[in-house]
């Protein structure tokens, strides 16, 4: 069961990222900058969480 909920937590950061991504596409068209700047931050954070390995040992917000 604990690794079916891993598995939930990693698919959900991983589609927030995505979803994120193509944000950052849609800024970086209409020339926002540094709104794509910090996008691109969050991104990466989350990249990184993912590389780590098990969602569940992240921190999330309460």
């Amino acid at each position: 069961m604990a690794k079916a909920v891993e598995k939930g937590v990693g698919d959900a950061l991983r589609g927030i990222r995505d979803r994120l991504s193509t944000e950052l596409t849609l800024l970086d068209a209409l020339g926002e900058f540094a709104a794509a700047v910090e996008l691109d931050a969050a991104i990466r954070i989350l990249d990184e969480r993912l590389e780590k390995g098990s969602p569940l040992e992240m921190p999330l917000p309460d």
